[in-house]
């Protein structure tokens, strides 16, 4: 991922970033324990949110954090700010 730091232009991976993401789903979006529509619901994030995401997407999943709990979301109803 290209970044920018006190004028300095480079590229890090992004395994190693914490990103800030909203969610975009009106009814709100399940935290699930991993990735997969049949694993344990964690929690109902709110639509509007801003969650931290953490590095790439595992197939059409992101591992996101919120209210101190990780998890992860599907990654059509996140948007990068």
């Amino acid at each position: 991922m290209k970044t920018t730091y006190n004028g300095k232009t480079g590229y890090v991976s992004q395994d190693y970033l914490l990103v800030p993401v909203t969610v975009r789903a009106s009814t709100g979006l399940n935290l699930r324990a991993s990735a997969s529509e049949t694993a344990e619901k964690l929690l109902t994030i709110p639509n509007g949110t801003v969650v931290q995401c953490y590095g790439n997407k595992e197939n059409e999943w992101a591992r996101v954090a919120y209210n101190g709990k990780a998890g992860y979301v599907s990654y059509l109803y996140i948007a990068y700010d």
